[in-house]
């Protein structure tokens, strides 16, 4: 659009020029009122399109604050104050109330509110207590907190998902390079029909002698033909449609990373596949109950020392980790702090959604090999002593073993209740014709209990990382397009394999590993509203796209003449009044897509 107006600006202020030096003041025909107004209205239209904008840019500047603030944070105990870009993992540092948390880490000490609007979008804040991890870029909000950093200020979750975002919008789809390329030919061919046919059309009139009369026309033509093409409407088409679906799934939650490519994957997708703990399930999961074999009966907090610090390494990796993390040093208390102090760790090692293993000293102790997981895993290990599975299977209730050198040492029962919103989500999945189905590496009766449900068929169990990847691999074969809505680390491979994959954020910051889309407030719910904001999006593009197709036609044949029999002439005051109305009219339309995508359940 700047090529064509500012030539269409060029040549009527120059030849304007001429023509009052020629013809004088009262018979010349100026185009300085007609380039004013074409340039006025083309910064108008600009204008429109900033204000539409002008609010996401407020939105991002906000979000990116935290990052950009340079923040001094006080060292525990010693009290040292040290700037937040300075925290490396394992440092022990206060919270204080009403400041932004610098980085991951998890509470030792302390119990506070914590904002996580920034990131989850949602207004009330949780109480966040020992043991529990808070958010780098939250925000604490009344009470005095000890925390034990997790990752340093520039691999937090927070910094991750800003990256997602900054890369995403610098990546482009297909649709967009397509449109590019026809804009780039559609400008060359604007100016090459507006200097071929008013010249052809001028020696027609007067082959051998043109006069200025017949110059003066041309130049009206061409100006005319210049200022009728709009490809700003045919640029803008996708991208505004786009960007307002983006901010519009941000404000809910939702963070779309791949822009215009992601939108185009939701609306072919027919297949949703769910993982289950920490999806279907809730993420707050609670430890129900602790049994330490007859070994370990006496020793239960040099247990749990011994577990907290095979998990501290992994406690992002999976919601049953995590949670088991919290509940032990919740329950050791002091023990937890002096581990930290004077514990050893080496050789740990995570198997995705399987369990951990590594050697733990405590102190000046002796070694201990410890391994937490799955009884797969420990059986693995070499570990024979497990017991048979208890009543607590397919009650809901996950079995997590523990093995200690060697021998079977005891195992941790986590409450695992279905999310209130996954029935009903489930059930408008399917009326809406998409395929569901539960893909998990939980047990058989857990699986089926879950998927009976929420009413949709068990895909496969007791599957590994590896085998849900070759599920979804299958399912794409098949002719299906698939998409994965999973929440741990296990999950990373089939997210990415997916057309479409959905990440399930709840404290989380290995989730977003292979995801194009982040649910970040753990509502799975917000995979209709994906699916609903995606299919709105294509049908504005669509209308967008018809609109300054038949535009450009329209306006090109006006320009050029064809509808000169019936006695109408365009001259260039309408062209560059049409040519300015057709912009803002597609940027009206990003308006009209804000409210109708704001005002979806």
């Amino acid at each position: 659009m700047n090529t064509l107006v500012a030539l269409a600006v060029f040549l009527g202020i120059s030849f304007s020029c001429i023509d009052l030096l020629i013809q004088g003041p009262r018979a010349a025909t100026m185009y300085f009122a007609t380039s004013t107004g074409l340039t006025l209205t083309a910064v108008g239209g600009r204008y429109l399109e900033c204000l539409s904008r002008r609010q996401v840019s407020k939105d991002l500047i906000k979000i990116y604050k935290p990052l950009t603030e340079i923040e001094f944070v006080r060292l525990s105990p010693s009290g040292e104050n040290v700037p937040s870009t300075y925290l490396q993992p394992s440092d022990e540092i206060f919270v204080e109330p009403f400041s932004t948390i610098p980085c991951d880490c998890y509470i030792t000490s302390g119990s506070s509110l914590v904002n996580q609007s920034m990131l989850t979008g949602e207004s009330l804040p949780v109480r966040r207590d020992v043991g529990d991890i808070i958010m780098g870029g939250t925000r604490n909000l009344h009470g005095r907190l000890v925390c034990v950093v997790k990752n340093e200020k520039g691999q937090s979750l927070y910094s991750k998902l800003l990256q997602s975002v900054a890369d995403s919008s610098a990546t482009k789809s297909d649709s967009d390079a397509l449109l590019d390329d026809i804009i780039k030919y559609f400008v060359t061919a604007v100016i090459f029909f507006a200097i071929v046919l008013p010249i052809l059309e001028v020696f027609r009139l007067n082959l051998l002698c043109p006069n200025y009369q017949h110059i003066r026309f041309a130049v009206a033509r061409s100006m005319t033909i210049l200022m009728s093409a709009c490809p700003c409407a045919l640029g803008l088409a996708i991208p505004s449609a786009v960007a307002t679906a983006v901010y519009s799934a941000q404000k809910r939650g939702l963070l779309i990373t791949g822009g215009a490519s992601t939108i185009q994957k939701l609306v072919k997708v027919n297949s949703v596949i769910f993982d289950k703990t920490g999806t279907l399930t809730g993420d707050n999961l609670t430890v129900s109950d602790f049994l330490p074999s007859p070994q370990w009966a006496c020793r239960e907090n040099t247990l749990w020392t011994l577990i907290c610090a095979a998990e501290v390494n992994d406690v992002t990796g999976h919601p049953v980790g995590k949670n088991i993390f919290s509940s032990g040093v919740k329950s050791l208390g002091e023990d937890w702090l002096r581990f930290q102090a004077h514990g050893e760790t080496r050789d740990i090692c995570s198997s995705a959604g399987q369990g951990v293993s590594g050697n733990v000293r405590i102190a000046k102790d002796e070694w201990h090999h410890v391994i937490v997981g799955s009884s797969q895993y420990l059986r693995g290990a070499g570990i024979k002593d497990l017991p048979d599975h208890g009543k607590a299977v397919g009650s809901g209730k996950i079995e997590v073993h523990v093995g200690v050198d060697g021998c079977y040492a005891g195992k941790i029962l986590v409450s695992d209740t279905v999310k209130t919103e996954a029935q009903s989500t489930v059930a408008a999945l399917i009326s809406s014709g998409y395929k569901c189905s539960l893909l998990t590496g939980d047990m058989a009766d857990e699986a089926h209990r879950v998927a009976g449900h929420v009413g949709m068929p068990v895909l496969a169990s007791q599957a590994s990382p590896t085998d849900k990847l070759a599920f979804i691999n299958a399912s794409k074969k098949n002719g299906n397009a698939v998409a994965m809505v999973g929440d741990g680390l296990n999950d990373a491979p089939s997210l990415a394999a997916a057309d479409v994959g959905f990440a399930v954020y709840h404290n989380n910051a290995l989730a977003t590993t292979g995801a194009s889309v982040m649910i970040l407030n753990s509502r799975i719910d917000l995979v209709c509203l994906a699916f609903k904001i995606a299919e709105l999006t294509k049908q504005q593009i669509a209308l967008n796209l018809r609109w300054t197709a038949a535009y450009n036609l329209l306006a090109f044949g006006m320009a050029v003449g064809w509808i000169k029999p019936f006695g109408f002439v365009m001259t260039p005051s309408l062209a560059a009044a049409m040519m300015s109305t057709s912009s803002i009219f597609i940027t009206a339309q990003s308006f009209r897509l804000r409210t109708k995508l704001d005002n979806l359940p």
